[in-house]
């Protein structure tokens, strides 16, 4: 498959996510009969919070979060869209011949094995979201609790300001979001790191002055996850 190859034809057409090797792939197809989708809504459809739905009633953010899951698996996506004729995805994932051993906290960080473990609060809207990031920082050997906003990651952290080694959250989130909540916590804990995660990458300058460790794109998974923690942990510890 060939990275963002198009062909487009009057009605739709069909656009390629992934650049894979020759080799033996599993592929996973998602079809419907729906309306489907023309050229220039098909060419933003991985697009971090790009919706056709009335504000209020998507985030955008899903096909975004699963192109960045499928990547993180050496993937790809084939979306294939006629208007009036519905829509398929085909997922294609390297097919593993035998089973490995190495386990899923080996892969992900080795590197952060041997260390105490650490509590992290994940802080997201998005179940979904928050459940996947939740699972691979426990698999990589972290203490993991959740809050679905602003307020209520607030609320635990003053609770017990000296519990937490690191913050991750989201930027974009009702009743307090993720810059309103790194500043608050940094009054009553100036050392302790935060990670802000935003789908708008040109919102990004204006949290410069931010007490922030490290800003990242999403959506943002597996390794590349764990690294930008490990990273903004270690930064701490060498302070």
């Amino acid at each position: 498959l060939v990275k963002s190859q198009w062909e487009a034809d009057g009605s739709g057409g069909k656009l390629w996510y992934g650049s894979l090797p020759p080799g033996d792939y599993v592929c996973v197809t998602v079809a419907d009969n729906g309306h489907g989708m023309n050229g220039d809504v098909m060419r933003r459809a991985f697009e971090p919070f790009f919706t056709t739905k009335p504000v209020g009633e998507g985030t955008g953010l899903g096909l975004s979060v699963l192109l960045g899951m499928v990547k993180t698996m050496r993937g790809g996506i084939v979306l294939s869209s006629h208007v009036g004729k519905g829509t398929t995805f085909k997922l294609y994932f390297p097919y593993v011949s035998q089973q490995r051993e190495v386990s899923v906290r080996e892969e992900l960080a080795p590197q952060i094995l041997q260390k105490t473990q650490q509590t992290i609060l994940v802080v997201d809207d998005e179940k979904n979201l928050r459940d996947v990031v939740a699972s691979t920082l426990l698999a990589a050997g972290y203490a993991v609790e959740t809050a679905e906003n602003g307020v209520d990651a607030l609320r635990l952290v003053s609770a017990n300001p000296q519990k937490w080694d690191l913050i991750l959250t989201d930027w974009s989130m009702p009743q307090m979001a993720g810059d309103k909540l790194a500043l608050a916590v940094h009054g009553l804990r100036a050392d302790l790191p935060i990670i802000l995660c935003t789908g708008r990458g040109d919102q990004i300058e204006q949290f410069a002055p931010l007490p922030l460790a490290a800003i990242l794109s999403k959506p943002i998974f597996g390794k590349s996850l764990i690294e930008a923690i490990d990273r903004a942990l270690n930064q701490k510890a060498a302070a």
